[in-house]
């Protein structure tokens, strides 16, 4: 059989031998000496595709790592791809498999987190599911959840090389909080960004990018984050390519979510972003002058070509809920039926629809002032259709969902209002590489440490806000 690449990462594919099969494998894991471990070895002994990890309790999981790797590489189980020097030139392969690994973990705590090198597998799919009960038969990720508390990334897929494939990545069900590896301030109750981790919770690319053709992020809660919860850089496989971000809570997080591709050929046709919560997430930096302060980032659309943007929950967002990294609103972006309340503190907004979008034109004179606030109500306005049905914003909330969750009142410094002092002792600071600011920004309470589990998480008591944000109805089985 040969694939042939043509434009971007299309691929035509001609049969010359061999047959088109398909497969599934099941890897299930569970803490040895549980009611999931003994349903899981009972459940192995009666199939040659399912599999079994125990691990000891408290534990890492590099004896997962480790299994699945090994399936996934295994060319009897899964097309493996030996070599490739350019996706636009001609592949060799004797037959095509389309195989599928699901990664199905129980319920439970767990330490340590989940990393896999990913190889040259154009036609696997895996997806790595979390939330299990004890029989593996149901799954409810927000009841019984997989609870992953690390120092760092939980979910590493580590691409080793400049080209790195997978049909589908598919992440769901998973309870993650890597507060465990960031720092704080006992004095301000503040993260100290520079000493705690740099990578996102999920980490999908390394010294190479993910080229796949659908990517889902579902059903999980991201917690603490201190440098983005996910930065999905993936490469599109196909103008087809979907990235879906849908069902998740995002709390807490230093930049929930930057919404952008790798720069390449081809990029997605969707981004979608459908029934998350969003609540009290952090801008980059604790400065109205910073250069990222929304929970969501939206590329440029060069680089996305669609973007919807529907039935999520966004507030306390201290930089706001949304920002657009164009000068204007995404011309195939649609924001439908969300709910916005209480965003956009760091600019000393009140207004229970503020800050549902935060723009950044460039050229402000004043420095107090780099960021252009949009409402609710401005966005409806400025964007409004003579078609409602074709109206890219419409339908949106500003109502209070009433949501139980510990709020700080932080503090925030504006470094345009710090200047250097024009001393002979400044002149010696600066030879010696010593700060020459003569000031210091105060700051409190900026992304402290903030605690959740399966009986905290941050529901809607507002029947009003019911169809916003998370639901745990649109839980994938996978049985």
């Amino acid at each position: 059989m040969y694939l042939k690449k043509l434009s971007g990462l299309m691929f035509l594919l001609f049969v010359t031998s061999g047959f088109l099969s398909a497969t599934e494998y099941t890897i299930l894991v569970a803490d040895k000496g549980t009611d999931a471990y003994k349903s899981a070895k009972a459940m192995a002994s009666a199939s040659e595709t399912t599999f079994v990890v125990g691990l000891r309790p408290g534990k890492g999981m590099s004896k997962l790592s480790k299994k699945a790797s090994k399936v996934l590489n295994d060319p009897e189980k899964c097309q493996v791809y030996k070599s490739i020097r350019n996706p636009r030139i001609k592949w060799r392969v004797k037959n095509e498999k389309t195989c599928t690994v699901n990664i199905k973990i129980a319920h439970g705590n767990y330490g340590g987190g989940i990393g896999i090198s990913v190889g040259l597998w154009p036609t696997t799919t895996l997806r790595i599911l979390g939330g299990y009960d004890d029989s593996f038969k149901v799954r409810a990720p927000f009841k019984t959840p997989t609870i992953i508390r690390g120092g760092s990334t939980i979910v590493k897929m580590a691409t080793g090389g400049k080209y790195n494939y997978l049909k589908e990545l598919y992440v769901s069900g998973l309870f993650m909080d890597i507060a465990g590896g960031n720092k704080y301030d006992a004095k301000t109750n503040s993260i100290k960004k520079g000493e705690s981790g740099s990578l996102p919770i999920i980490s999908i690319q390394a010294r190479g990018y993910l080229t796949t053709d659908r990517l889902v992020y579902a059903d999980n809660v991201f917690i603490n984050a201190p440098n983005k919860a996910i930065a999905p850089l993936i490469r599109a496989m196909s103008k087809n390519t979907e990235v879906i971000i849908r069902n998740n809570f995002f709390i807490n997080n230093v930049l929930a979510m930057l919404a952008d591709t790798a720069n390449y050929h081809v990029y997605p046709k969707w981004y979608k972003i459908v029934g998350n919560s969003f609540i009290m997430n952090w801008p980059y930096n604790p400065d109205p002058t910073t250069s990222n302060a929304a929970a969501v980032e939206i590329a440029n659309k060069s680089r996305v070509r669609n973007y919807i943007i529907k039935d999520n929950l966004f507030a306390h967002n201290i930089g706001g809920a949304l920002f657009d990294n164009g000068p204007n609103l995404h011309s195939n972006t649609t924001i439908h039926h969300n709910l916005f309340f209480n965003n956009g503190g760091l600019f000393g907004e009140t207004e229970p629809g503020a800050a549902a979008m935060v723009v950044k034109f460039g050229g402000f004179k004043n420095k107090d002032v780099p960021w252009n606030i949009m409402s609710v109500e401005d966005l409806e306005d400025e964007y409004e259709d003579e078609d409602e049905e074709d109206q890219k914003v419409r339908g949106n909330s500003s109502v209070d969902p009433k949501i139980k969750i510990a709020l700080v009142k932080p503090g925030y410094g504006n470094s345009g209002t710090i200047s250097a002092k024009d001393t002979k002792m400044n002149d010696i600071r600066g030879i010696l590489g010593m700060n020459k600011q003569g000031g210091k920004m105060k700051i409190s309470n900026y992304a402290p440490y903030s605690y959740a589990d399966a009986n905290t998480l941050p529901w809607p008591a507002n029947k009003a806000a019911k169809g916003f944000g998370v639901n745990p109805s649109r839980v994938e089985q996978f049985k």
